[in-house]
């Protein structure tokens, strides 16, 4: 999660965790977003070689570690300070909270078509209910899905009192 905690078999979180010196400098870091890959973390930084005060970094965990940050380049970044972006599911299309020139005074929403190499795996949103044949639902249910050709498991939350679920799951190409 973004808070750098996992959640434990009992269903607890646990304690959170440094995501390292990848990801974190001697500067400051800010408004991560992990996309619903699971994979793709976005996040804010002055830190990191920029183009001027906080720039938009994007990094891939690979086998459960974070790899070098890399820029999201210009004109996205510029010398404004480029915070909280937020990416749709699609992994096309990014928002993100800035202060231009030519802009008012404070911080504006802008849009952009995320370049492809910043985009995040493709996914796609499960949802259904897990019922029994009469339509009661059945919370007690274990509702696991698995990718053929990786043979990774994902087990899916189901809600506790009407027995529906809601997932993003990695497309494999």
């Amino acid at each position: 999660d973004p808070y750098g905690r996992h959640r434990l078999e009992n269903g607890d979180w646990s304690a959170p965790e440094n995501l390292g010196q990848s990801i974190n400098t001697d500067g400051n870091e800010k408004t991560p977003f992990l996309h619903s890959d699971s994979r793709t973390l976005y996040f804010s930084s002055d830190g990191h070689l920029g183009m001027g005060g906080f720039d938009i970094f994007y990094s891939r965990q690979h086998e459960g570690v974070w790899q070098s940050p890399k820029n999201i380049g210009y004109p996205i970044n510029n010398e404004s300070n480029n915070v909280g972006l937020f990416v749709d599911l699609s992994g096309k299309k990014a928002y993100f909270s800035t202060k231009r020139k030519g802009g008012r005074k404070d911080y504006d929403i802008f849009s952009f078509d995320m370049p492809a190499a910043a985009r995040p795996e493709q996914v796609a949103l499960i949802r259904g209910t897990v019922a029994d044949e009469a339509g009661a639902p059945q919370v007690d249910a274990r509702l696991e899905l698995t990718n053929l050709k990786t043979k990774e498991v994902q087990r899916i939350g189901i809600d506790e009192l009407d027995g529906r679920y809601t997932a993003a799951v990695r497309v494999s190409n």
